[in-house]
């Protein structure tokens, strides 16, 4: 992207808990939309539900509680799961670029895009409201790549609001 312009704004996102607070009709509705054979559908709807699970720690065990979100950090389902989960989170314009990866996501706008990043922020903030997903502002942070050969330097671009 810096070949052709003299910025590049990356807006690196940060999602709370990654896996923890997956909404399971969220990802279960996504997976109807693949037109999955039933059986996987259904295998993947038991592998979600009725999940219990208890806490270890130093010879004390909890009671046992039901977890109705997530889905389990390490098995081997995961992360074709948060494929699932993110395949629809994409930037507006085509030339921007989404970089997504668990609880991280990275989003490029050059400075020649048709779309600013405040539009494209906004997009990924709407996407996270629809799918239960809680951006942590406070971690979420901007770097702008500038192009070293290029003879204008970009210093007083609008910063977006609560993002250092």
């Amino acid at each position: 992207m810096l070949e052709s312009c003299s910025y590049v704004r990356a807006l690196l996102i940060d999602f709370t808990k990654a896996s923890d607070i997956v909404d399971h009709t969220v990802i279960m509705s996504k997976l109807v939309k693949l037109q999955l054979p039933g059986n996987i559908y259904n295998w993947i709807g038991a592998f979600l539900s009725n999940r219990d699970q208890i806490c270890r720690y130093r010879g004390f065990v909890s009671k046992s509680a039901t977890c109705n979100r997530g889905f389990v950090q390490g098995s081997g389902l995961g992360p074709t799961l948060f494929v699932v989960l993110t395949l629809d989170l994409n930037t507006v314009s085509n030339y921007n670029v989404i970089v997504k990866f668990a609880d991280d996501s990275t989003l490029l706008v050059a400075e020649n895009s048709d779309v600013g990043v405040e539009i494209e922020f906004n997009n990924v903030q709407e996407w996270a409201g629809d799918n239960t997903r809680i951006l942590n502002l406070i971690k979420t942070k901007e770097l702008i790549f500038h192009n070293p050969k290029a003879r204008t330097c970009h210093s007083n671009l609008p910063v977006l609001l609560n993002i250092e």
